[in-house]
């Protein structure tokens, strides 16, 4: 790759320490690439919701959110699925980083044996063999129908990157989504806002995520929202069966990700209101956790 090629090539550099940053930085500008910094997990992550870069330079260990919560949001991004990354921490940190973490990655280097010069050659090798597309399509192009821009999903979820991920996915596929970061504040929209679908998070602050089911149940008005209910596989299994009888949808966080959740939505819509996807209530919450899980497993594709 000559120069000339380099100067139209974004690097997003992850990286917290000042020294180790300066001197990569150096080399990778005078190769001619153009270098964007961030200095901690969320930094990185919010540059990402909206920028795609050609390629990401991820420590491990960082501030804030760490690099393998970076790596997931990455992943969980159809808009970043071609963006190369290059992992860079300390022996330390490789030993003790699960393995799922390292298949998101596509090079692995560690700060004891890498020097700058590697650096460049990694770069140059990764730009070489993977190209980011100049116009990125969505996994799911937007309905451009209506109907569907008229369609509100209401995501109920406290952990701001789970959020960032699917809300991402769903203004992509055209609809319209509302928010909401705890069960009280829910329960403030629901009060004056009647979605089409609500998407909801067990384990919430101030009212958790039965209490806001409770209200659904109680509120004619809401008789006929799509619910989709969205944790893990433990909180699930713990659900009183009259509770998750409500739900039209189960879904379990560590198996599903925005392009399934984006299915679902649609596939909700496209049937009849109140038409349910539930184990029976005679059955015990072991199996109907096994059940959920069956339901919503994919076959993962490696980076």
């Amino acid at each position: 790759m000559n120069v000339g090629n380099a100067k139209s090539k974004t690097i997003v550099f992850v990286e917290d320490d000042p020294v180790v940053l300066a001197a990569y930085r150096m080399l990778l500008e005078q190769g001619g690439f153009q270098i964007k910094v961030m200095t901690d997990g969320l930094e990185a992550m919010r540059l990402l919701s909206h920028f795609v870069p050609d390629l990401v330079i991820l420590d491990l260990m960082l501030p804030r959110f760490n690099g393998g919560e970076v790596l997931k949001y990455i992943h969980s991004n159809p808009c970043l699925n071609a963006v190369p990354v290059i992992t860079l921490s300390t022996n330390s940190i490789v030993e003790g980083t699960e393995e799922y973490v390292w298949e998101r990655a596509h090079r692995r280097l560690l700060k004891d044996s890498c020097t700058p010069a590697i650096k460049l050659q990694t770069v140059q090798e990764l730009l070489a063999e993977h190209s980011v597309p100049v116009d990125v399509v969505s996994a799911n192009p937007p309905d451009d129908s209506p109907a569907a821009k008229d369609q509100i999903v209401l995501f109920i979820e406290d952990n701001p990157v789970v959020l960032a991920a699917y809300r991402h996915q769903l203004d992509q596929g055209g609809y319209h989504v509302e928010s909401a970061r705890d069960g009280l504040e829910a329960m403030k929209l629901l009060g004056r806002l009647t979605p089409d679908v609500v998407v909801l998070d067990l384990l919430l602050p101030k009212f958790n995520g039965v209490d806001v089911l409770k209200f659904i149940c109680s509120t004619p008005r809401l008789s006929s929202v799509r619910v989709v209910l969205f944790s893990t596989g433990s909180i699930i299994a713990a659900m009183e069966e009259y509770v998750l009888e409500r739900a039209n949808k189960r879904l379990l966080k560590d198996v599903c990700t925005p392009a399934i959740m984006f299915q679902t939505i649609r596939e909700l819509l496209a049937g009849s209101p109140g038409q349910n996807d539930v184990s029976s209530a005679n059955q015990s919450s072991e199996t109907n956790s096994e059940k959920v899980a069956a339901g919503t497993h994919v076959a993962r594709t490696p980076l």
